[in-house]
């Protein structure tokens, strides 16, 4: 297996981070106090958050941000940081040296060859052997719990995907290019960053390090890892993959995650809370849990229990491992699932702590 450091930033996801941080007035000043409240306060967070403020400045400085395109960034789903700019675009962030000029076509074809992508973004449910017509997808709508102004806004942008794209891809990429004229400008900015991740994957520590910064338990199961730095989003962690067959993962990672970066406690959140209770709501990784409670199991071991692909197999276990609910480990040429019994106990006790105490 191979995991490959990239420097540099994938543009139009910072792009998308950036309008949805703008359309949503997401505050780092919020996210500061948030931090040092939760999980402690280093020199090295200081110097993130200051410098990453300061480039968004930069960017929003003097760009145009048309109103009309405020729908597309808002949550689909008040416990989903997923949006209709993220279904639209989502895609285009897992292919490597795409030009600017070929993003659009690109996204079209893919959108009319298959609307799995956008689909699965917009209910949040990564499961590839869910297939929906236009019939099906408007009662798969009707059925979720979100506003009612939201599903037409969907619908909308389903039926017409090409001339939303293009409305949005107009501004993309116009602040793309402003994006990489003010990040040129910190192009050494995190080198420490870089260097502490770069050499993670060069010794084989990666999995150490990521549980001890971002909490991840266990391995990862894919034959290669493409491993990029995320500015705007510098708190978040994220996880895709273009590829039926799950075996090239793609992996995002904020620039607030180094191993010295934060004092952690066992706290959860209310947004970890809401994470994790969406997790359990879901009735095949429930049964995943239910199934891992006394004994290890590997992947293809539960697809056949739950008659579900590889691929959905895995997308559940990285979407379960991600935040610390199962334990991954290896043996021979084989990846063992265990479940994660401290963090389904720091779930509970943090829910009495929250309700009946």
């Amino acid at each position: 297996m191979t995991i490959i450091y990239h420097r540099e930033y994938c543009a139009i996801l910072e792009a998308h981070s950036i309008m949805t941080r703008y359309y949503t007035h997401e505050d780092f000043d919020k996210l500061k106090n948030n931090l040092q409240e939760k999980s402690g306060y280093t020199q090295y967070s200081e110097y993130v958050l200051t410098t990453v403020k300061q480039m968004y400045e930069e960017v929003v400085k003097d760009f145009e941000f048309p109103q009309e395109l405020e729908v597309y960034f808002r949550n689909i789903d008040k416990n989903s940081g997923n949006n209709l700019a993220m279904a639209m675009l989502m895609d285009s962030w897992l292919v490597e040296e795409i030009e600017d000029a070929d993003i659009a076509a690109y996204l079209k074809q893919r959108f009319h060859k298959e609307q799995a992508m956008f689909i699965s973004c917009v209910i949040d449910d990564f499961v590839f052997e869910k297939q929906f017509d236009d019939k099906g997808f408007m009662e798969e709508l009707e059925t979720m719990d979100i506003d009612e102004g939201m599903k037409w806004n969907i619908w909308r942008v389903y039926q017409n995907f090409d001339e939303h794209l293009d409305r949005l891809l107009d501004v993309v990429l116009k602040l793309m290019h402003k994006i990489r004229k003010v990040y040129a400008d910190y192009e050494h900015a995190f080198d420490d960053f870089h260097a502490y991740w770069e050499a993670a994957c060069q010794d084989g520590s990666v999995y150490e390090k990521l549980k001890r910064s971002v909490k991840v338990s266990g391995d990862f199961e894919q034959n290669e890892i493409m491993f990029y730095p995320k500015y705007i989003y510098c708190n978040s962690l994220q996880f895709t993959t273009n590829d039926r067959t799950m075996k090239h993962l793609y992996l995002y990672l904020g620039l607030l995650f180094r191993e010295d970066s934060f004092v952690n406690d066992t706290k959860l959140s209310r947004s970890e809370m809401l994470v994790r209770f969406k997790l359990l709501s879901d009735a095949s990784k429930y049964e995943i849990l239910q199934l891992l409670k006394n004994e290890r199991k590997y992947g293809l071991e539960l697809a056949e229990h739950l008659h579900l692909s590889a691929a959905t197999i895995s997308h559940h276990m990285n979407a379960l491992s991600s935040c610390g609910l199962l334990n991954m480990e290896k043996d021979a040429n084989r990846v063992y699932y265990r479940l994660n019994k401290v963090q389904i106990e720091c779930v509970i006790d943090q829910l009495r702590k929250d309700l009946l105490e």
